[in-house]
């Protein structure tokens, strides 16, 4: 009887390490799967956008919200995309929504309230930046949001936003704190640093 209870308990204790050894191996191939989609995610790489006012020849480096005088003269907005990563970048989209009239902006002499999008065909190499200019015109004193969402291949990226603020009685240009800076597929760090720790 007791070599019967043994038995028994033997066999129990044999299955729940069958079972654990199962549940093992699935979830060792559900991480290999993981790794697996993860490196096809990342041949778009990281795109990071970043604004640059030019007044009269003279830039200033911005990253979300900027402030100048209504009297500005030659004004131009560069909009500066870095590739960083490892993979070439093709067919970048970029599309726009404007709230706001203190500021026009235009591209190759149209409105970009009148475009759709701009596609940028030229391919962006690892490391590299490509700086798109947007000839400005200063209208009024007055507030002009900039939404510019971009896109490669289609796929949607993230965004990034720019806020003009037209002031008057300012002689130059003057950085407005903010720290939005727009990185785009920065959660994919996060999530193969969360898989390393596993």
């Amino acid at each position: 009887m007791l070599y019967k209870n043994n038995f028994i308990m033997y066999n129990k204790g044999r299955n729940k390490r069958s079972i654990l050894y199962k549940l093992y191996k699935i979830l060792v191939v559900f991480i290999i799967i993981f790794v697996y989609l993860l490196s096809l995610h990342s041949t778009y790489s990281i795109i990071y956008l970043q604004g640059i006012l030019n007044i009269n020849s003279i830039n200033q480096t911005f990253y979300r919200s900027i402030s100048f005088p209504v009297q500005s003269g030659n004004t131009i907005f560069y909009l500066n995309i870095t590739n960083f990563g490892n993979a070439t970048i093709n067919n970048i989209t970029l599309s726009f929504s404007v709230i706001g009239n203190s500021v026009i902006l235009s591209y190759n002499n149209l409105p970009i309230t009148t475009l759709n999008n701009i596609t940028i065909s030229s391919p962006l190499q690892p490391n590299n930046s490509l700086i798109i200019p947007f000839n400005m015109l200063v209208i009024s004193p007055g507030l002009t949001d900039v939404y510019i969402k971009a896109y490669v291949n289609g796929q949607y990226m993230g965004y990034g936003n720019y806020q003009f603020n037209v002031e008057l009685g300012s002689s130059s240009p003057s950085l407005v704190v903010s720290e939005n800076i727009n990185y785009i597929l920065v959660s994919l760090a996060g999530i193969l640093g969360l898989l390393l720790l596993i």
